[in-house]
């Protein structure tokens, strides 16, 4: 499929090597979800656009002729006409990505927003449910799963992927997920474990299992914050309720909770358990650490 924009550059290479691998996957595994149906092409085009500056071509994109600073940082389905968006601009964070983890990651994204237009094809993506937003973003990323699994097995033409790739590009995923809501309605695209878990389901459960009757029943661990005391914390669990031995005001805390789950696995094969006790040391033996992208 041509590219509206395409400068030819490796970035816009690497773009196009996606589109077309993963066209020709759901070309193949669409009927496997669909009811036997063909794969509907895309009706609308792809555009590869400078976040910064827009040209009179780019605003012809319904999406971006409503905002027209929705491709900055930024890659996305149009639901408005069928079409796909994305920001070449290297100082961007979709090229960023590419430069920092591999482009194998490029092509994961590609995948999730196809995972978009596959969601309008079976009417679940806009079809006016009040499903919260995070169930369709981790559906998505479970269909970049999906084909990510593909790549690794090389049934792509263009896209190849080792082992490290894949773990590049998942650490890269990570950069993507939600920062803590405050709120409920601030969940949109899932925490690391949320967007990850997803992604690794299609990888091991295929196509099928992402857009099978079955996934929206999933579990997320994303949470807002539970009190002003909870924000200032950001979210943490106090050290002295981490630590404690027994529930503390009706919480269970990570010692009591380790303890009682190993007691009853114990119990279950017949066996006991010794509860284990923290303690925090005066002056642990611990060696300074470089600095960490996750701080």
């Amino acid at each position: 499929m041509a590219v509206l924009g395409d400068t030819s550059s490796p970035f816009d290479r690497s773009i196009k090597n996606a589109v077309a691998d993963v066209e020709a996957f759901w070309r193949k595994n669409y009927p496997k979800v669909s009811g036997g149906k063909a794969y509907p092409e895309l009706k609308g085009k792809i555009y590869s656009v400078d976040g910064d500056r827009l040209t009179a071509a780019d605003k012809e994109n319904a999406c971006l002729r409503q905002d027209p600073k929705a491709a900055v940082s930024n890659a996305f389905y149009c639901l408005a006409d069928d079409s796909l968006v994305y920001d070449r601009n290297p100082e961007h964070l979709v090229a960023q990505l590419g430069a920092k983890y591999g482009q194998f990651i490029i092509a994961a994204v590609i995948a999730h927003e196809w995972g978009h237009a596959i969601q309008q094809r079976l009417g679940i993506f806009g079809g006016g449910s009040d499903r919260p937003t995070i169930y369709t973003e981790t559906q998505a990323d479970c269909a970049s799963g999906a084909f990510i699994a593909a790549a690794l097995n090389h049934q792509t033409t263009y896209v190849t992927a080792s082992q490290a790739d894949l773990e590049r590009t998942l650490l890269g995923y990570l950069q993507v997920r939600d920062p803590p809501p405050v709120s409920a309605e601030q969940i949109s695209h899932g925490n690391g474990f949320d967007r990850l878990s997803a992604m690794a389901d299609g990888v091991a459960k295929s196509a099928t299992y992402c857009f099978g009757n079955s996934f929206f029943s999933r579990s997320f661990t994303e949470r807002p914050f539970t009190s002003d005391a909870d924000y200032l914390r950001h979210g943490n669990l106090p050290y002295s309720q981490l630590v404690n031995a027994a529930p503390q005001n009706g919480t269970d805390t990570l010692q009591s909770t380790l303890n009682s789950y190993w007691t009853a696995a114990a119990r279950s094969i017949s066996k006991g358990w010794k509860s284990v006790s923290q303690r925090q040391a005066a002056h642990p033996a611990c060696q300074p650490s470089g600095p960490s992208e996750f701080n």
